[in-house]
């Protein structure tokens, strides 16, 4: 999913977006044990953007557009865990266009 993001962009993405973590999710990296990775389980879309690595949480992450407006999470976005079991399906289902 990360060369793709640099190749061509941003990526649309589904994943598990019924956790309460992720619901009132308002900073920080999103790690949640739990969280089902499944397609069968994926119920919310959103945009991929990019990836880094946060040195307060120790560990890289994805940076997730979502559409519940600015006042959501970091502006808009959510930082979830990368490299950590494909946290809550994130990488499951990615398309670009």
């Amino acid at each position: 999913m990360a060369s793709a993001l640099v190749n061509y962009g941003p990526l649309w993405v589904a994943l598990y977006a019924s956790s309460q973590q992720f619901m009132f999710y308002r900073s920080g990296v999103l790690s949640v044990s739990g969280c089902p990775n499944s397609v069968y389980y994926l119920d919310h879309a959103v945009v991929a953007v990019g990836y880094g690595y946060d040195s307060t949480y120790g560990m890289n992450y994805w940076i997730i557009k979502n559409s519940w407006s600015q006042y959501w999470g970091e502006n808009g976005y959510i930082r979830i865990a990368k490299d950590r079991g494909n946290m809550c399906g994130v990488a499951s289902m990615a398309y670009y266009t």
